[in-house]
Order: C-alpha cells, then sequence, then structure tokens
C-alpha cells in the first residue's frame, strides 16, 4: 500500500515538474501586429482625396452624423475631426464647437479641404443666448437678459433680442467658416 501511495506521489511530483521545465516556448516574447490601422491613416494621397471629394461631389445618399467629444489634436485622431470615416458627408457637432484653438481648426479646415466634409454645429436653446452670452454677463437671468436686451412682455424688445441672438450664432458659422 505504501507503494501505491509512493507511486501517485512520484507520478505527480514527476508531472509537476515537466511542466514547468517543457514548456519554455510560451515564455519567450514575439511581436504580433493585431491591430491594422489603415482605416485611420491620415496621410493618404492627394488623389484618395481628391476622388473622395469627387464622389461627395456626385449624386449619391448623403451620410449624416452627428459628433460629440470634439478635442484637441493629439498623435491619436481619436477625438479629432479627422478620425471620422471618410465617407461621412456631414457631421454635426455636439458641443466644442466654439472658442476654437489654433489646432482645432486645423482639424476642421482639414476635414472640410481635404475630405470635403460639411461641418455643422447645433444647439438646443431653452432661453436667449444660450451658448453664445460673454461669461460676465452670464452671471444670472437678470443679467443675461440685459445683455440681450430681453424684456418680458415687450414684443419689440424680444424681436430685437431674438435678431441679436441669431447674429451671434450666424457670426460664429462665419467666423470658424462651419458649413451651418
Amino acid at each position: 500500500m505504501n507503494w501505491k501511495r509512493n507511486s501517485w506521489t512520484l507520478l505527480v511530483a514527476g508531472l509537476f515538474v515537466a511542466g514547468f521545465t517543457n514548456c519554455s516556448d510560451w515564455t519567450e516574447t514575439d511581436n504580433e501586429w493585431v491591430l491594422e490601422s489603415g482605416n485611420t491613416v491620415t496621410n493618404k494621397p492627394e488623389s484618395y482625396y481628391h476622388n473622395l471629394r469627387t464622389w461627395k461631389a456626385s449624386d449619391h445618399s448623403i451620410s449624416f452624423g452627428w459628433y460629440s467629444g470634439w478635442g484637441e489634436p493629439t498623435v491619436s485622431t481619436t477625438n479629432m475631426l479627422a478620425g471620422i470615416p471618410d465617407s461621412m458627408d456631414i457631421v454635426s457637432l455636439w458641443g466644442n464647437w466654439s472658442n476654437l484653438s489654433e489646432g482645432k481648426i486645423k482639424d476642421l479646415r482639414e476635414v472640410q479641404q481635404k475630405k470635403g466634409t460639411k461641418v455643422v454645429f447645433c444647439s438646443f436653446t431653452s432661453y436667449v443666448g444660450q451658448n453664445f452670452t460673454p461669461a460676465e454677463y452670464n452671471t444670472d437671468e437678470a443679467t443675461r437678459n440685459e445683455f440681450w436686451g430681453w424684456k418680458e412682455g415687450d414684443s419689440e424688445a424680444i424681436n430685437a433680442a431674438i435678431a441679436k441672438y441669431a447674429k451671434a450664432i450666424a457670426d460664429s458659422v462665419f467666423k470658424y467658416n462651419y458649413d451651418g
């Protein structure tokens, strides 16, 4: 009985030792390319972009999408307009579309001019001046209304405030050369 127990112990110990000494291949590191980045390359030949712009100018189904989280340009195009699919015809920015840095302006121009993508922005408005009131006048509702000229019950003042607000929106479209 003792001989059987010792045999099993020796067998298990032998397998255990063999497992650690005979499987050294998996401990060697191999460089393996797992991600193909062909779809995110931003330096394609000019002929590619010419054909892309020609296709976008043709009669085809329009691709429209919204984009939020537009960030500053970095080495990765993850949060850049340059990273959106080339096939997008129109992109609507949801946020981060005002007070653009030089890097964001360059990103915007490249997408518009190189890819032929139309870039618009949207703003959901619950009051006149939302997203366009200068910070020093956006401290409270009364100060904001005074800046825009909004006077409750005065339809002429309200119409003038709405016109001033619409001009501020249009000025942003023209300032950054948005497509709408």
